[in-house]
């Protein structure tokens, strides 16, 4: 496979923080794997037609941050992204093998890295959850152990929160597992320390999880 071309790396040095803060031994890595998301994948508009490569890089990254400490990961259940222009556009489709996102959305979840908010980052994460869950070939994305333990701290810390009366569901049965995994997702990366303080379980479990330690800034 080619590497990342030279306009596709300023893009990512431009656009992606995450990016800019890992040792060149884990650049190179990254790289690697936005190439090989980039040649993959469908990225397009509603109308089918083929994105900027500006959309497509920051897609790509955004995929590849969640998933950098995983072995490589290839998303083979979504082979195609729909960009949408229109805002609360969004949603998973495994039928067809396709998701679609809101770019301006998008924009805005990745212009501030540490406000909580980003749905294209909670997005590729429920789409990650679907895929392990869908993964036929006997090689799970997560370990099995670490996958284990999440379960049992993630339904521990949603039972709290119900038998407290601070969720909308009634029973843990309700919860839309993806949505739960994809919120706890962009809380990690957004707001590590706060995350670590209050919910240490949790923290640790999915830590142990995606193999990053966003609180040290480190991949392990």
């Amino acid at each position: 496979m080619k590497p990342l071309s030279a306009e596709h790396k300023e893009i990512l040095r431009k656009k992606n923080p995450f990016y800019k803060k890992l040792s060149s031994e884990y650049k190179n890595r990254f790289e690697q794997r936005v190439n090989h998301f980039l040649i993959n994948k469908n990225i397009r508009d509603e109308s089918g037609n083929d994105v900027l490569d500006d959309i497509k890089v920051t897609i790509a990254a955004t995929f590849i941050q969640l998933t950098i400490g995983l072995r490589p990961v290839f998303l083979s259940n979504f082979n195609t992204i729909t960009v949408s222009q229109k805002n609360s556009d969004w949603g998973l489709n495994g039928t067809s093998k396709e998701f679609k996102l809101s770019w301006p959305e998008f924009q805005l979840g990745i212009s501030n890295s540490a406000d909580g908010y980003n749905p294209g980052l909670q997005l590729m994460a429920e789409a990650l959850f679907e895929e392990n869950l869908l993964e036929t070939t006997g090689a799970a994305i997560f370990g099995e152990s670490a996958f284990r333990k999440w379960q049992s701290v993630s339904k521990k810390q949603a039972e709290y929160f119900i038998s407290t009366g601070l969720s909308q569901f009634k029973t843990y049965r309700e919860v839309n597992k993806e949505k739960y995994f994809g919120a706890t997702v962009v809380y990690f990366f957004e707001k590590p320390e706060d995350f670590k303080q209050r919910f240490p379980d949790m923290y640790k479990a999915i830590k142990g999880l995606l193999n990053q330690n966003p609180v040290k800034n480190r991949i392990i």
